[in-house]
């Protein structure tokens, strides 16, 4: 399990109790803590009463107070540093006992949009780098950035240029958010009345590869306590155990009568999140769609044949004894349709099979 939070200032003792309270009731081994305010002199003691015993590393510097302190627990994890910048801090982490690896950049975004654009330039060749290694990479942290309208209400509500920048980002690197339950908006402005300000802020992401590795990871949101920032927990969830047969698409169900009717009503999913989120959940509420369909209609083709060929002669045979029967002519020219059909969908199968044959061989 891994944590984030804008913590607002990491100086005083509420806060680092809060802290302490948050790792000891969550059984925590890896946290990011954002605008910590901490000064570099004062990191070792900060750290030492917030969580003592654990290792830590930031992008403290001479004149600049600590914006991104991470701390671990060294039985559980090891953490090397590869990169750091006044908006991210970027490691690889390894897992003591189970041996997986993974890069994690937590993010705490600049007010500056100029600024900005140096952290999303970073992530796009964080990102290359990352896929290069085949390394599953988690993204998250305060962004200071929305990806479309509905992530705020209040506030100026002009929709500037330069907001895109983040989206453009997320889909450059291909980025997928997580599922997530608790609060949609991460940041309160703490007024009310017409001077309320609710935006999400704060943001989990991870690659591919990370979703094919642990399919089940989900994030939550929790209320805000002593900062206006909403704390964010990332659950692992079980690693992929046995891999299923892949998925595959059969042509000839695009023939079937209820197919368009099957994606239209898949794609009318109201689904909440970024696009490309949403892409993948309606991909896959589709593909379990057409497994029912191929269950239902085209599983097992070749006896599905065999068992309608054998139905048809039965009802020819019916037909043969009863010719003037209108209910054995209309069972006979209905068996003999299925069967037919059946027929065609065995044939584009075996069709389409030979083409993946010879792909697969270079016949």
């Amino acid at each position: 399990m891994i944590r984030s939070w804008n913590i607002r200032g990491l100086n005083g003792f509420s806060k680092q109790r809060a802290v302490r309270n948050w790792i000891s009731n969550s059984s925590l081994g890896l946290i990011g803590l954002l605008e910590t305010k901490v000064q570099q002199s004062y990191l070792q003691s900060v750290v030492s009463t917030v969580c003592p015993s654990w290792q830590f590393l930031s992008n403290v510097m001479d004149s600049i107070a600590c914006r991104i302190l991470v701390c671990w627990d060294p039985s559980l994890y090891f953490v090397d540093s590869l990169h750091f910048s006044l908006q991210e801090v970027t490691c690889r982490v390894t897992h003591v006992s189970k041996g997986f690896s993974f890069g994690i950049t937590f993010v705490y975004g600049s007010n500056d949009l100029r600024n900005r654009r140096n952290l999303w330039d970073f992530l796009r060749d964080q990102a290359a780098e990352f896929d290069s290694e085949g390394l599953p990479w988690l993204v998250l942290g305060d962004f200071n950035a929305i990806l479309g309208a509905s992530d705020r209400m209040g506030g100026d509500l002009t929709w500037y240029g330069y907001v895109d920048d983040f989206g453009h980002c997320i889909h450059d690197t291909e980025l997928i958010g997580f599922p997530f339950t608790g609060l949609r908006y991460t940041w309160h402005n703490s007024q009310q009345g017409d001077g309320i300000i609710l935006w999400k802020l704060d943001w989990v992401f991870a690659s591919l590869s990370w979703f094919i590795d642990r399919p089940t990871t989900v994030s939550e949101f929790q209320p805000r306590d002593v900062s206006d920032h909403s704390s964010m927990v990332v659950r692992f969830g079980s690693r992929r155990g046995k891999v299923r047969s892949p998925f595959k698409f059969l042509n000839f169900w695009v023939d079937r009568a209820n197919f368009m009717d099957i994606v239209q009503t898949v794609w009318d999913e109201p689904i909440v999140g970024n696009p490309m989120f949403r892409l993948t959940q309606k991909l896959g509420l589709l593909k379990r769609k057409l497994k029912s369909l191929h269950v239902r209609d085209s599983s097992h083709i070749s006896s599905r044949v065999i068992e309608a060929r054998a139905q048809w002669a039965t009802a020819q045979a019916n037909l043969d004894r009863d010719p003037l029967s209108t209910e054995c002519i209309s069972q006979e020219r209905n068996l003999a349709n299925r069967y037919f059909s059946l027929c065609r969908d065995e044939e584009a199968f075996f069709k389409q099979r030979s083409r993946v044959q010879w792909l697969n061989l270079g016949d």
